[in-house]
């Protein structure tokens, strides 16, 4: 483009200068281009990334994950950590709160102080490292529309499948009614746990690897604070019933990751794991 004085001046990239001829004089209309949108991540989940031909390498179906992202997946030891050691300061609570005088606290005491140590652990590590509010880091949000209707029959169908198997293995099929109270207790309780390994652990470890090994590893680690169970059944249950115990709490532990999956959220797997509770 010439300037005043006769004089060159580029224009810059996203500028497009168009020559017209007015009075025999060049005229230069200058438009504006525009910009390439740089790719970004699945607008509400970063959990979510674009490849290149446009397919979320974390549905069904996409392209396998790039070197680059499972380069930048997170650490599973600080994930591990930090499940356990909340496990663990909850034990060492627990055995401490038994030894007051019986009857001191109600449950809902109990329920309280097993969220706080449980959770506050989560929640630091979610803002201080992933930089995440506890909403989206731990998958509290509502669910989404999209996926609601797979998690509600992953949902409903571990129940009763689980409930089925009870009763060809020869056991009454009891329908629980417990108290509302109880009930409520039960409801906390179970979402606490499932904000934990499903919206804390299990949304970080989908982060860089594929649905069914970080879905694989959750479950995991979700059965090992549960081995004090084990343990007390082994003292006066025979093995192939501790066994089917494990198996069984690793088998909820799948479920109800791929309950939580197509909504990224965990509501529906609390009211999955609850009624697992009640029926056990």
């Amino acid at each position: 483009m010439r300037e005043e004085g006769g004089r060159d001046r580029d224009l810059p990239a996203d500028l497009v200068a168009t020559p017209h001829r007015a009075n025999a004089t060049t005229v230069y209309a200058v438009e504006v281009a525009p910009r390439a949108r740089p790719e970004r991540d699945d607008v509400g989940d970063p959990h979510r990334s674009r490849s290149r031909g446009g397919a979320l390498t974390t549905e069904p179906g996409a392209p396998e994950l790039t070197r680059e992202r499972a380069a930048t997946a997170p650490r599973l030891a600080p994930l591990l950590v930090t499940c356990l050691a909340s496990f663990a300061a909850w034990e060492l609570a627990r055995l401490a709160l038994a030894r007051a005088p019986e009857g001191w606290a109600p449950p809902a005491v109990w329920s309280l102080v097993r969220a706080l140590l449980l959770l506050a652990p989560a929640v630091l590590v979610t803002r201080r490292v992933f930089d995440e509010g506890p909403v989206h880091g731990l998958w509290l949000g509502p669910p989404a529309r999209k996926g609601l209707l797979p998690s509600c029959l992953i949902g409903v169908g571990f129940v009763l499948a689980t409930q089925a198997l009870n009763v060809a293995l020869g056991n009454p099929l009891v329908i629980p009614t417990p108290a509302p109270a109880t009930l409520a207790l039960t409801l906390f309780d179970a979402a606490v746990e499932e904000a934990l390994f499903r919206g804390f652990l299990l949304s970080h470890l989908m982060q860089g690897r594929r649905f069914a090994r970080a879905n694989l590893l959750a479950a995991v680690i979700f059965l090992l604070p549960h081995t004090r169970k084990l343990v007390w059944l082994s003292g006066d249950a025979p093995g192939i019933e501790v066994a089917i115990t494990a198996l069984a709490i690793l088998v909820l532990g799948l479920a109800l990751g791929a309950t939580a999956r197509p909504i990224r959220s965990i509501w529906i797997g609390t009211i999955v794991h609850a009624a697992g509770n009640l029926f056990s």
